[in-house]
């Protein structure tokens, strides 16, 4: 309501999308158009202001896919392929899985993994005790899941160790994560998981091959293959739509990550406005813990800045 009521453009579902603070469409000669800039203020109210650029014949998403079909068949091959011969030449001892996060790029690795594989593999999510309603009930649709629960949930967690993460310090991945599967599986197991990391996510991720290891699994012997690595966010997002893939419902409120609620410390501004809106209550208890540490642990002089701020 505020964009139309300030922009005067109505953005029809199936046209636009929004990329780091801008919405843009294609036209129909496939040229990327820049319609509006959103900016979230300190109050966490949202402006927008509208990009003073001609007409233009919008281009919809499903004629996107269209007219990038041969491009997403071949990623698609190619990610086939290597979950093929992965599951050929690995020995029948060796479980085949995929750890899933919930987000799209799991649902698509899924989706490829499950075409190819005959005995279904394995989908392995990791319960941080921090995603959303959406998240559980889309992961719990997955036939052959399996849900790792931490030993105790993060607000238990955090509370007893008198933490608060940020982004020099974090227990997201050790102990929600690879320290909570570690518990949960089989050492001696070997397992061959399915993951959808890609290049483009950050610098680090920019390096990985088709075959990773994480170093914190130790000397198990548990590898992982990344079939959709060299895939850009685009590619996904049109071959989701190309193959019909359901994808997390979080995504529809206008979150473009669809992990932990609330107290990631890698959250934007936008970030926290959606969830001031539809996770009030837990918008609500996660400041109200900030508040409370702020005071108690006189942060003002340790941050250099006042409670509102």
């Amino acid at each position: 309501k505020g964009l139309k009521y300030q922009t005067g453009i109505e953005l029809k579902e199936g046209y636009y999308w929004y990329d780091k603070s801008i919405i843009k469409a294609y036209d129909t000669n496939g040229n990327i158009h820049k319609v509006v800039r959103l900016k979230v203020n300190n109050d966490l109210s949202i402006s927008f202001k509208r990009y003073k650029d001609k007409e233009f014949g919008i281009e919809s998403w499903r004629n996107t896919v269209n007219r990038k079909r041969q491009h997403l068949i071949n990623l698609e091959y190619k990610a086939f392929r290597l979950i093929e011969l992965c599951d050929k030449y690995c020995s029948k001892d060796i479980k085949r899985c995929v750890l899933s996060s919930g987000g799209k790029d799991s649902s698509v690795v899924t989706y490829l993994a499950k075409k190819i594989i005959k005995n279904p593999p394995l989908i392995i999510f990791n319960n941080t005790t921090l995603d959303c309603a959406e998240t559980y009930k889309h992961i719990k649709k997955e036939d052959n899941l399996l849900i790792i629960n931490p030993k105790e949930g993060f607000y238990q967690w955090r509370e007893r160790m008198n933490f608060i993460p940020t982004r020099f310090s974090r227990a997201c991945c050790n102990i929600f994560k690879e320290g909570a599967m570690t518990d949960c599986l089989e050492e001696n197991d070997k397992y061959l998981f399915f993951m959808g990391m890609r290049n483009q996510e950050s610098s680090t991720r920019s390096s990985y091959g088709d075959r990773w290891k994480n170093t914190k699994w130790g000397k198990r012997s548990w590898e992982a293959m990344l079939p959709i690595r060299t895939w850009s966010e685009e590619d996904v997002w049109l071959y989701t739509i190309f193959r019909n893939i359901k994808v997390n419902p979080k995504y529809k409120l206008g979150y473009s990550r669809v992990g932990c609620v609330i107290a990631c410390p890698f959250y934007t501004k936008l970030t926290w406005a959606l969830d001031q809106y539809w996770y009030s209550n837990m918008y609500e208890r996660w400041h109200k813990i900030l508040e409370k540490d702020f005071i108690e642990n006189k942060k003002a002089c340790v941050l250099n800045c006042t409670l509102n701020e």
